[in-house]
């Protein structure tokens, strides 16, 4: 994975290099998807927060053929630089599948999208993005019931200079 400019990005030690690991993992996922490649995603060992940022990447595009797998070690068998378990010891050693819901729009929807477009997509608000699909009038409306929220059609329609119908 690499930085925008091209640099190797090793380790998340600041926001930049946060920003930097999500961005990356959603353009690799994106990829996957908009091929129709079921993913398998393993997080396990590393760091914390680079298998935080994973399983957030994986929430937002994966289907339901998608996995996201992590995997336990007893403690007893964690040794510094052992990559492997001791022979004999493979069968305490498991894969775990993690709960993870497949994104609420179909597979390849998201994938379609620009990453940077995608997450200011993201950053948007149920309620906005609801408001920016009304028409002007229906905009003034709700705008009207959000500060008039106990009143009734014919309340509204008094305030709108509208009949209690067209509310």
């Amino acid at each position: 994975m690499c930085y925008m400019d091209g640099q190797p990005l090793i380790d998340i030690s600041n926001q930049h290099s946060a920003e930097a690991y999500y961005h990356a993992l959603l353009e690799v996922i994106r990829e996957y998807r908009m091929r129709y490649i079921p993913i398998h995603l393993l997080i396990a060992g590393g760091r914390k927060a680079m298998s935080i940022y994973a399983a957030l990447a994986a929430s937002l595009f994966f289907g339901e053929q998608d996995r996201l797998w992590t995997i336990h070690t007893p403690q007893d068998l964690m040794r510094v630089g052992l990559f492997h378990a001791p022979a004999g010891t493979q069968d305490r050693v498991q894969v775990i599948q993690l709960p993870i819901r497949p994104s609420r729009l179909l597979p390849g929807v998201l994938a379609g999208e620009d990453i940077q477009h995608l997450l200011e997509w993201l950053r948007t608000s149920p309620r906005q993005m609801f408001l920016q699909s009304l028409t002007e009038e229906e905009n003034k409306i709700a705008e009207t019931l959000h500060q008039h929220p106990y009143a009734s059609n014919e309340e509204l329609g008094n305030i709108l200079g509208k009949s209690p119908k067209t509310i």
